[in-house]
């Protein structure tokens, strides 16, 4: 199943996210594979909801830090990483106490640990060794945490090949698939005007960067004629600053609505 595909031995719980998750087939289904109830719990705040608290914890952290650089228990530009456990707790004391919250609250944003991931797969239209059709080799998975930096060796098709095409796809659907019907180009370019003398099978290197900026850095070179090729595209695979101010606007509107 999948979870055990992801190293995950046992589901404990699984909640809906999304107004869709409210069709029962989506509940006949989870609990089909899983053997699990899926917990339904306001759906269409959920991501919202989950980034405010996220964006709590940022704040508690920005406070705290502030607090042990102004105390000279921490330098200027270190993050609560570098700071001694004995100094944080204190810290997080004085900022429960500053703000009237409990200080369990504080501590227990401290210790939440928030990985940022890429929602959709990457990868590169590749001509396949077993048939000599174009198919997707994919670099970059669905729910691989950022930053990313992944390299892979490709061979040209012939010998003398005096031109690469690169063509860089993202995920359309939920899983991956070597077809490319199955993937949208995202981007395309070309390593041109290779001289002759080099193998079929010449190596071809290309590598993918995604920082938390969800921008894709993509870069080949054919190794032995040391020629290079640079493409970056925007592939909205995060949350863009605004969007992510948009759905705490949308966390705050609720609970007013909610008072």
């Amino acid at each position: 199943p999948p979870p055990r595909r992801r190293g995950v031995a046992q589901v404990d719980r699984v909640l809906l996210v999304g107004g869709s998750s409210r069709m029962p087939a989506v509940t006949r289904e989870i609990t089909a594979r899983l053997g699990i109830t899926p917990e339904l719990r306001d759906p269409d705040l959920a991501v919202a909801r989950g980034a405010a608290i996220y964006g709590e914890k940022l704040e508690i952290e920005r406070l705290v830090t502030a607090d042990l650089i102004t105390r000279g228990r921490l330098a200027p530009g270190a993050t609560l990483v570098d700071a001694a456990p004995a100094d944080v707790d204190e810290a997080a004391a004085r900022v429960a106490a500053a703000f009237a919250i409990p200080v369990a609250g504080v501590r227990r944003m401290l210790q939440i640990s928030v990985d940022t991931v890429v929602s959709r797969g990457f990868g590169v239209l590749a001509v396949s060794g077993r048939n000599g059709e174009l198919e997707v080799t994919w670099l970059v998975h669905r729910n691989q945490p950022l930053p990313i930096r992944v390299q892979r060796s490709f061979g040209t098709v012939r010998a003398d090949q005096r031109r690469i095409e690169l063509t860089v796809v993202e995920q359309l659907g939920q899983e991956v698939s070597p077809s490319p019907r199955d993937a949208k180009m995202l981007i395309e370019g070309a390593i041109e005007d290779i001289p002759p003398g080099h193998d079929e099978n010449s190596e071809v290197r290309v590598t993918f960067e995604m920082g938390f900026d969800g921008v894709l850095h993509v870069r080949a070179r054919h190794v032995e004629a040391d020629i290079p090729l640079t493409l970056t595209a925007k592939t909205g695979a995060t949350l863009s600053q605004s969007e992510v101010a948009r759905e705490l606007d949308q966390v705050h509107r609720s609970r007013r609505r909610d008072v």
